[in-house]
């Protein structure tokens, strides 16, 4: 019944702490703070289950780019409706997903990384040279805001509105991956990272699972993406770079990469910490890579692992003055 209670409190209460911000929160720039820290929570929670699984993927901001531009050409050239396009983008990022994964999820480990870090590379360069289809370096630029959403008169003004889409596209990327990470298939994730062969030596084919995670991820990235573009209505290769993927991957580490929440944790709080720190933003690589390498090396559960044993210790403090206080 307390565990119960606790899951329950744990994920409604930060849901109803953000719904309530813009009632109290007015000012545009607080507001872009808060929609930024969602996406990239959203992105950290779709790379957690990937790093789970053993497959540490070095382009999952490539995943992004593809659902980005995916969307943006597909209203401003075939002139979708951006409410399907959201979804298409998504679908074209776990396409792309699903052909790499066929060629390199055999792999894992150091030769994994290597591989997508060599994709993340060549689709930036894609991205750049590729001048008709993606605007080159000098970007996409008017893409359009979403329209108001079927019947309702809300329209993509201002941040409110951005706000309160993004909100509902993580509780929803929340939803997935608890409730897969929950399931059948993340128990086998989990064992595929401990020991693959041992679960294929009980009849379990490791690459069908693997490749499921792995699309069912991209596409949460690609629907990231997608968003992104219509919210800041510019997209550049600069965006969507290696470093962009090594940021996502230090999210989920310094938030704790063997508790769900972690990714939440980290990417919200290494987001605002790079908002207050932008005007040294030349410094910001030095500063998280060493972040990285001292959470890696002397705190591996990150954040949310470093709280749980100060609470932990906390208690055990409390309870042995407790009973110092009773026998005295």
């Amino acid at each position: 019944m307390r565990r119960g209670l606790r899951k329950y409190v744990v994920f409604w209460l930060p849901a109803i702490f953000l719904l309530l911000i813009p009632l109290v929160i007015s000012n545009p720039y607080f507001l872009h703070v808060g929609v930024m820290v969602m996406l990239n929570c959203m992105l950290a929670i779709s790379l957690m289950p990937l790093l789970r699984c053993g497959l540490i993927n070095a382009a999952h901001a490539s995943f992004w780019a593809i659902g980005a531009y995916s969307s943006a050409l597909l209203v401003m050239r075939l002139g979708l409706n951006f409410w399907l396009a959201l979804i298409g983008a998504g679908l074209i990022a776990a396409a792309f997903a699903a052909v790499i994964g066929y060629l390199t999820l055999r792999i894992r480990g150091l030769f994994f990384l290597l591989v997508t870090f060599s994709f993340a590379t060549f689709f930036q360069l894609a991205l750049t040279y590729f001048r008709s289809l993606t605007g080159g370096p000098d970007g996409l630029v008017g893409i359009p805001a979403p329209p108001p959403i079927l019947w309702s008169k809300i329209e993509f003004a201002g941040k409110v509105p951005y706000y309160y889409l993004m909100f509902l596209l993580l509780s929803g990327a929340v939803f997935i991956v608890y409730s897969l990470w929950t399931t059948k298939l993340g128990r086998i994730c989990r064992a595929i990272a401990e020991n693959e062969r041992l679960v294929q030596s009980v009849g379990i084919n490791p690459m069908r699972y693997k490749m499921l995670i792995f699309c069912t991820m991209t596409f949460l990235a690609g629907v990231a993406g997608s968003f992104y573009a219509h919210y800041i209505r510019f997209l550049g290769p600069q965006d969507f770079d290696v470093w962009a993927s090594i940021m996502i991957l230090i999210y989920v580490q310094v938030g704790g990469l063997l508790n769900f929440f972690g990714a939440l944790v980290g990417a919200s709080s290494l987001t605002i910490i790079t908002e207050l720190f932008k005007f040294a933003e030349e410094w910001q690589p030095i500063f998280f890579g060493g972040l990285l390498i001292v959470v890696t090396l002397f705190a591996p559960e990150g954040m949310v692992g470093i709280a749980s044993r100060v609470k932990e210790r906390v208690a055990r403090t409390w309870k042995k003055a407790d009973l110092e206080m009773n026998q005295g």
